[in-house]
């Protein structure tokens, strides 16, 4: 039997079946949007128009009144992270007799290099946290009973969130307590028996919930009130994604992530247009600080009181924009703390989009393989002076929460 040798083209579809293998998130997102260009180290940063999905409002009929524009709308995604994983091996090329010898030699030297491109895009991913639209949870309580999941189950469904393939992922110590909390609870035998043997948690609140080593925190901004909450102000309701606010102290901040609510403004559900019986969670997406106990804050999302995509609306009639003078309540936690942000999500409201890496040129092999949406580029070159093999894993990507379905998405602080 002639030798067997482990080609670059090998090894890079090892590179991502083990991918696959080893994240569990990466396979609860959207993946199918593969970037066709080639991406070069000069492009990194390049943003692609990735198409939305249209919605629409229902009329009473028969007679129509007015015709929706087909609005697909488009949501960014910065190529933006390119990860890379070099590699020097010694001259002496390893062959084998046969394929089950390359394959065992695969799991014990290819597997190990996957795991800094699952840190890499698995972290991308939690780190989206503060684009999420709803946010649920008590800071500083954390994951010990139901209830927070139930909470996130809630809200998702409140905006018209599919039932299926919902997972959520918890961080280490969540998993701790909500395990050690609800050990006795779960039925049937063999459920309880498998959490207590190998710490899989089992499917609650309509989640598969799993364990995640890269949940972000977040870390609160340092505002205070003056003896009185932050207000709304502005004399004309304010819509949009900037709002004015008031009486917080100078020089304290809103950081990027932290939530807030305003009185009397209550979430919509998206396919009605009703109120969902809830205030309206707002994320600020730029740190802002304030100057003379107030400034402009940048929110997700933004204020939209009418049309096929009007989110907001009051307790009992409709609004044409957030009031004056609406005491704003923060919600992310004490000022200066940071607490865990463990995301639940539905799968399709997530995407990952890798890039085709432009080969190399000038060297002696340069490979780029892709599976399910996934791109990596192998390649490998010679270093004649020294006798060596030296080889590279690249792979570029970014990732996002398509604008339609942020609110598809629920943060659940630690």
């Amino acid at each position: 039997m002639p030798n067997v040798l482990p080609t670059p083209a090998y090894i890079a579809d090892k590179m991502l079946e083990f991918l696959f293998e080893g994240s569990d998130v990466t396979n609860n997102v959207n993946r199918q949007y593969e970037s066709q260009f080639a991406m070069t180290k000069e492009s990194i940063g390049k943003t692609l128009q990735i198409k939305n999905p249209p919605r629409y409002r229902s009329q009473a009929g028969p007679v129509i009144s007015t015709v929706q524009s087909t609005n697909f709308g488009l949501t960014p995604f910065t190529i933006d992270r390119w990860s890379t994983i070099p590699i020097k091996i010694t001259g002496e090329e390893k062959t084998f007799n046969n394929a089950k010898e390359l394959d065992l030699w695969a799991d014990e030297n290819i597997k190990p290099i996957t795991a800094p491109l699952i840190s890499d895009v698995e972290t991308a991913i939690f780190d989206l946290y503060y684009k999420a639209g709803n946010h649920v949870g008590t800071p500083g309580t954390g994951i010990t009973t139901n209830d927070p999941l139930l909470a996130a189950r809630e809200v998702l469904s409140l905006y018209e969130t599919p039932k299926q393939d919902r997972v959520c992922y918890i961080d280490p110590s969540a998993a701790r307590k909500y395990g050690n909390g609800m050990v006795a609870v779960f039925n049937p035998a063999n459920t309880l028996s498998d959490q207590y043997k190998t710490g899989n948690i089992a499917p609650v609140a309509g989640f598969d919930v799993r364990e995640a080593n890269y949940v972000t925190s977040h870390t609160t901004g340092s505002r205070t009130s003056t003896g009185s909450n932050i207000l709304t102000d502005n004399p004309v309701p304010q819509v949009g994604s900037i709002i004015h606010l008031d009486t917080w102290t100078t020089g304290t901040t809103l950081l990027r992530g932290d939530t807030f609510n305003v009185a009397g403004v209550y979430g919509v559900n998206p396919v009605t247009g009703r109120s969902t019986g809830q205030l309206r969670k707002f994320t600020v997406q730029d740190t802002a600080t304030a100057s003379s106990n107030e400034g402009d804050v940048t929110i997700y999302p933004p204020v939209i009181p009418s049309g096929a995509f009007k989110n907001i609306t009051g307790a009992t009639a409709d609004l044409t924009g957030i009031p004056d003078d609406a005491i704003v309540t923060v919600t992310t936690g004490t000022a200066s703390t940071a607490y865990a942000q463990n995301l639940a999500w539905w799968k399709n409201s997530i995407g990952l989009v890798t890039v085709p890496i432009a080969p190399l040129e000038g060297v002696t092999k340069s490979i780029t393989r892709s599976y399910k949406g996934i791109s990596l580029t192998f390649s490998t070159g010679g270093d004649i002076m020294n006798y060596e093999t030296i080889k590279r894993v690249d792979m570029a990507f970014g990732v996002n929460i398509f604008d339609p379905y942020r609110d598809c998405v629920a943060r659940i602080t630690g």
